[in-house]
């Protein structure tokens, strides 16, 4: 059931990825006052997910419209700065789902969109002149990248189990100033 929902969720953010890929790439003009709106954005829905939810629902009871949902939040991800973990576990909450379940949807839910983000940019990195010299620092890099985000996630994970995603909301609202300001 799980990995249907997955694909459910997947589809909307491969298709926005898709379709959107010149218009985010425009948007690099001005990346920082676009992380900026992105960081606002995430602080904004997750302070409303924690408000106004019921959150008293578990993955077990997860259905299609729920993937769905949580799906089409992942769209907000395709732009720069956005907080993908932010909107996905927002839109799960948004659908009463518990913290710890939202956010474990949410990280199976980057899995797939990872790998093919991966893949595409894996056809540039096959085109460089002296691939077989970098191969090994991209392989530790991999590794490295996977393993710290293993825990990273674990920890998130064990953290939504006990506590709100307010603390979340402030770092990116502070953050989403700092861009502002910066611009």
């Amino acid at each position: 059931n799980i990995g249907f929902y997955i694909i459910i969720a997947t589809i909307p953010a491969l298709i926005a990825g898709y379709l959107l890929k010149d218009k985010v790439e425009q948007l690099f003009k001005q990346p920082m006052l676009e992380a900026s709106i992105r960081l606002f954005t995430a602080a904004i829905l997750m302070t409303f997910a924690e408000w106004l939810t019921k959150k008293d629902r578990t993955l077990d009871s997860m259905t299609w419209i729920d993937a769905l949902v949580v799906g089409l939040m992942q769209i907000i991800a395709v732009f720069p700065g956005a907080s993908r973990s932010g909107t996905t576990i927002s839109g799960g909450m948004y659908r009463n789902l518990d913290r710890p379940s939202a956010a474990r949807f949410a990280f199976l839910m980057s899995v797939p969109v990872m790998l093919a983000a991966g893949a595409y940019e894996l056809l540039d990195v096959i085109q460089m002149p002296d691939l077989a010299e970098f191969l090994p620092l991209l392989a530790v890099g991999f590794v490295t990248a996977a393993v710290v985000g293993w825990f990273a996630i674990r920890w998130l994970i064990d953290y939504l189990s006990k506590h709100s995603l307010y603390v979340f909301a402030v770092y990116c609202a502070v953050l989403g100033t700092i861009a502002f300001i910066l611009k």
